[in-house]
């Protein structure tokens, strides 16, 4: 399986840090990955990280956002689809008209008219009417968005401790990511499932 990665300027850069990472624990993965100019101000200014050494070494290939002439370029260059993570709201608006004027939004136009999978994590709060707009009318030209939203049941609401430890801010990152990768039918292994409640004090059982 080959997936296009494209990062964008939006805050939030690290998620795609860890989805590389998560990906590159597949040994039939190949990932094509965008880090567009904006993108590279974010991680400066979030993370400690060295995009050479921590996030290329990650991927298959490594592409300049402005390249149009690259291979993911084409829809003749055969992909499993596109995640965008994350998604700011200019790479929103510019796929919601298919304004391609950059690799990441060319490659995700591709994906779609090809019939390719494409996710899309945006990355913004609070949300205006515009962005709302341009969410609903990506959805519907195909594009699966999934918001970078807390989840709570991994924990109980009242454990003060869990809730402020690094161990909740992993586990909502691994929720985030686990519920992208199921797009393109990916387990991964630290994602933890809803079971449903049966304890029959809930009255569920049946």
């Amino acid at each position: 399986m080959e997936l296009i990665i494209g990062v964008s300027g939006a805050s939030g850069v690290y998620l795609s840090y860890k989805l590389l990472q998560a990906l590159s624990r597949f040994d039939n993965i190949k990932v094509h990955l965008v880090v567009s100019k904006s993108a590279k101000t974010t991680f400066k200014a979030e993370t400690s990280l060295d995009l050479k050494k921590d996030l290329y070494p990650l991927s298959y290939k490594v592409y300049d956002d402005d390249n149009l002439g690259a291979s993911i370029a084409s829809g003749t260059y055969k992909t499993a689809g596109m995640i965008v993570v994350p998604t700011s709201m200019k790479t929103l608006a510019s796929l919601r008209i298919g304004l391609s004027n950059s690799l990441i939004t060319r490659a995700a136009d591709v994906c779609i008219k090809e019939g390719r999978k494409v996710v899309l994590v945006p990355r913004e709060m609070p949300l205006s009417q515009i962005h709302l707009k341009n969410m609903y009318k990506c959805s519907k030209l195909g594009y699966v968005i999934i918001p970078p939203l807390l989840s709570f049941y991994q924990f109980q609401v009242s454990d003060e401790k869990a809730l402020d430890s690094k161990g909740f801010m992993d586990a909502q990152i691994n929720h985030i990511l686990g519920k992208v990768l199921m797009q393109f039918n990916l387990d991964l292994p630290d994602f933890k499932a809803w079971q449903g409640l049966e304890d029959k004090d809930h009255g569920l059982r049946r």
